[in-house]
């Protein structure tokens, strides 16, 4: 008899513990853009102090920490003229004060 893999098992037959949520591509595209346009009409000190609040959030929550940040810079700079990344510096070096 072949062993089935335990992936392979319908959601209803695995432990709630180690339940594999689905995820919806559609329904998660339609919130990252629900997201971004709820920004898109901020202006840089609004955005900034947003910014500040979630990570103050993330941190209370212990999702963000210095070493987070630093591997966020590091896959963002690339993407970004020097202007946008000696900006993006300064923004991780006052999240980590």
């Amino acid at each position: 008899m072949k062993k089935q893999s335990f992936y392979s098992q319908p959601t209803s037959e695995r432990s709630d513990r180690t339940r594999i949520p689905h995820v919806d591509p559609t329904a998660q595209q339609e919130d990252l853009t629900r997201q971004l346009n709820g920004y898109m009409g901020m202006s840089d000190d609004q955005l900034r102090d947003r910014l500040f609040q979630v990570a103050a959030q993330s941190r209370a929550q212990g999702t963000l920490d210095n070493d987070a940040l630093d591997r966020f810079y590091q896959s963002a700079s690339g993407m970004l003229d020097p202007q946008a990344r000696a900006r993006l510096a300064q923004l991780i070096a006052m999240l980590k004060q």
